[in-house]
């Protein structure tokens, strides 16, 4: 979880996939990889991989959320003038 607050998701993402692979009934370990996988822009792995742990709603939602953060981690400011 340190490597997401670091915003080091593509090392977070090796560690959450060999945890999730270890114990694959993990909700937890299941959603923390969906989290380091919507936040490297991977849209479609998050979305899928948070329909098999949470209830569709909930599932469209934490990804929508995710989708969201990426997308202000890539584009500047709106406020900000073009270089």
């Amino acid at each position: 979880m340190c490597l997401l607050l670091r915003r080091d998701y593509a090392r977070a993402l090796e560690h959450f996939t060999e945890a999730a692979g270890q114990v694959p009934e993990s909700g937890k370990y299941r959603a923390n990889l969906a989290t380091a996988l919507g936040l490297l822009g991977r849209q479609e792995e998050c979305r899928a991989l948070l329909q098999q742990i949470l209830p569709p709603d909930k599932a469209e939602h934490n990804a929508e959320v995710l989708r969201k953060a990426y997308e202000e981690k890539v584009s500047p400011p709106a406020d900000l003038p073009p270089a």
